[in-house]
């Protein structure tokens, strides 16, 4: 079986999530127009950190990705991180994993500051 197959649609997944969760930030200038959809993005970037929380830091997709390449080729493998190497080759950005996961975890924060907000807003409209 290939498994660099699947390590790579590993890779395009990991980048769907890192392009859905990056670029959701910038729809928050129309909320009124995308509300579900930022509802579903705070909730999704909640979720993603917690399950990182999880696998002390890693996000799962790496795990997996990695995982799937040593089962072909245990000498090839990095220890860089998905998220450092995707803005390298993509954007030209040169960043380390320790401040990815501060962006992550901002980006987190401000996701639960949402909610809560949210969720006080309706609490103040029912009553």
């Amino acid at each position: 079986m290939d498994y660099n197959f699947w390590a790579d649609m590993c890779i395009d997944l990991h980048s769907i999530v890192i392009i859905f969760w990056g670029g959701g930030f910038f729809l928050y200038f129309w909320h009124k127009k995308f509300e579900r959809f930022l509802s579903f993005h705070r909730t999704f970037g909640v979720i993603i950190f917690c399950v990182q929380c999880l696998f002390g830091l890693n996000c799962p997709l790496t795990l997996l990705e990695k995982y799937l390449r040593g089962i072909n080729n245990p000498e090839g493998l990095t220890g860089e991180p998905f998220t450092v190497m995707f803005l390298r080759k993509t954007f030209g950005i040169s960043i380390t994993g320790t401040a990815v996961m501060i962006i992550t975890i901002l980006g987190t924060a401000i996701c639960l500051i949402i909610i809560i907000h949210k969720m006080s807003e309706k609490k103040l409209s029912t009553n």
